[in-house]
């Protein structure tokens, strides 16, 4: 024999009515997409004080009177009731309360509420699903998108949809980038289902081994463009004499310019004046009593 479901119980004359206030039992405000979560505070709170009769019709009013007397029975209801509805009230936003304010029990504000917000929350966990399964993680850091996963995955849980373990790793994995795609391969043939705390750990590790790589790669470039430009810029240096010297400390760089050949031997790197020889030529001829002179473009001698 199936076992019977208990009723909500009857008032008596010595049912003490329980009063609640919103700031205290319905801490949650009602506002116009939190509904789910606000009717189960509601439910839960009247459920453990033994008044859902109130609000789900189970707990209906006795008789204002019999045989022509008050019933104090009725009293009783009707303070409770109003209780019940003030507390409502209350947990109300302030865009929210005009819905139920001309409510005269509990039952109707409560299914004032329920009519009006519960197409509201359906397209809120269609609009939570779509979120879950088209959130690319682009640049963002590992943790936060981490983070927001997981917070839209409790959002669903708390309007009374929620997403298994294994279908938000799932999401993470097709969502995290072509990086992370051998993660996702050995993950998904794993004989055992890996956790949500446990890939975030994975995937955190890898992106800080990723980054490490890509410093790396950054600084052999670096290395490389800097050496680069070293050789560029030394194969573009004259090449001085040795036997010249140095530029002295006064800037001179007549080394740098390009070194004319003597007009008597056609040798560079001296004039006519330095040619040795032609001053071996000039000894001779002196001596045969014969005179040379030579014109330079520059200097006359």
């Amino acid at each position: 024999m199936a076992p019977s479901i208990p009723s909500s119980p009857a008032i008596t004359n010595t049912t003490e009515v329980i009063q609640l206030y919103s700031n205290t039992h319905f801490p949650i405000e009602l506002v116009s997409t939190n509904f789910a979560i606000w009717q189960c505070q509601v439910r839960s709170t009247l459920i453990g004080l033994n008044l859902l009769g109130y609000i789900d019709g189970t707990m209906v009013a006795p008789p204002m009177v019999i045989a022509d007397i008050p019933n104090p029975c009725y009293s009783i209801w009707f303070r409770q009731d109003q209780s019940i509805v003030a507390a409502l009230l209350g947990s109300c936003a302030d865009v929210v309360q005009p819905l139920i304010s001309n409510a005269d029990t509990a039952y109707a504000a409560w299914t004032s509420l329920h009519s009006a917000f519960a197409s509201a929350s359906r397209g809120r966990v269609v609009s939570l699903k779509s979120k879950l399964g088209k959130n690319l993680r682009g640049d963002r850091p590992m943790a936060d998108y981490l983070f927001d996963m997981r917070s839209i995955a409790n959002e669903l849980a708390l309007i009374q949809n929620p997403v298994s373990e294994e279908d938000l790793v799932v999401h993470v994995l097709n969502q995290v980038g072509d990086d992370y795609d051998s993660i996702a391969s050995a993950a998904l043939l794993r004989p055992t289902a890996i956790s949500f705390n446990e890939l975030g750990d994975i995937l955190t590790d890898h992106e800080r081994k990723l980054k490490s790589s890509d410093e790396a790669k950054s600084t052999i470039i670096a290395t490389a463009n800097y050496t680069q430009s070293r050789s560029i810029s030394k194969s573009h240096v004259p090449h001085r004499d040795s036997r010249r010297g140095r530029h002295n400390g006064s800037g001179d760089t007549r080394s740098d310019r390009p070194q004319s050949a003597c007009h008597f031997c056609n040798i560079p790197g001296h004039d006519v004046k330095d040619c040795r020889k032609l001053a071996r030529e000039d000894i001779n001829n002196k001596e045969n009593g014969i005179s040379i002179t030579t014109t330079n473009p520059y200097d006359i001698i």
